[in-house]
């Protein structure tokens, strides 16, 4: 009797574990049905591994917006890689470094740029991990090759997400000023208020007034902030209230400080 319970038990587990199996994960997924694959893959993850499970899974909590959901499986579908790196593999590797801590950010952008071409939005998202955790020598290496996989200006706005040195920073301000692009001043913007927290944005007031007029409230306002962090606040007050018709409030605030 009891072998002949067990007997069922061994047949009737076998049966689940052949409907689990049958699951076609990339049908379901490609048809838009995540929830259905994050309950067939969390049913046969909970019994043994499958890098299809896996994979879908992550994919399916991130097509769904749940981003933190989908962070443990991406750690496991890169712990369980093999010597074949292929989009899969990439696609676990982008959600760990768009979407981890910086340690594990600096992890994934290490074994991208081992096996795949970073494009610019995965240089700059390295490239900002690598300075948060100070692996400067690494970022000088990014830096290094940005300056043949990037344009000008993609190099600046990786160097200022990065808040890279000022002195970095600055020099490609001035190339790109020369080279002149239509999304300068909102660049420079970007830059002075980077430096301002520093303390240095004396270093860009001449290129921020090269480039100023009536019309640019964003740049009258960081231009202000320099002026008061130079301690001369009567050209901060001028420079801010210029700016108060496009930024009332912001202007308001910094006007208590004086």
């Amino acid at each position: 009797m009891k072998l002949r319970i067990i007997s069922i038990l061994i047949l009737i587990s076998f049966l689940l574990s052949s409907c689990i199996k049958s699951f076609d994960y990339k049908a379901s997924y490609e048809a838009g049905s995540y929830d259905l694959v994050i309950e067939h893959a969390n049913e046969e993850l909970s019994q043994k591994l499958n890098q299809d499970a896996i994979y879908y899974q992550f994919m399916s909590h991130f097509k769904l917006g749940y981003i933190d959901d989908s962070l443990p499986s991406a750690r496991l579908y890169v712990a369980c890689y093999n010597s074949v790196q292929d989009q899969r593999l990439r696609d676990a590797l982008r959600i760990l470094l768009f979407y981890s801590n910086d340690a594990e950010k600096c992890f994934a952008g290490h074994i991208m740029k081992k096996y795949y071409t970073l494009s610019e939005a995965e240089m700059n998202a390295y490239f900002t991990a690598l300075m948060r955790t100070e692996d400067y020598q690494e970022a000088d290496i990014i830096y290094a090759e940005s300056k043949v996989a990037l344009s000008n200006k993609a190099r600046c706005m990786m160097l200022i997400n990065g808040k890279a040195s000022s002195e970095l920073i600055v020099s490609e301000l001035r190339d790109l000023d020369e080279a002149y692009d239509e999304d300068f001043d909102s660049i420079l913007t970007q830059a002075i208020n980077v430096l301002n927290e520093r303390g240095e944005g004396s270093m860009l007031l001449n290129l921020a007034i090269k480039h100023y007029n009536s019309s640019k409230d964003a740049l009258a306002l960081a231009i202000g902030d320099i002026y008061f962090y130079e301690n001369d606040y009567s050209l901060a007050r001028s420079y801010w209230s210029n700016a108060y018709k496009s930024y009332p409030e912001e202007v308001k605030l910094r006007l208590t400080y004086l």
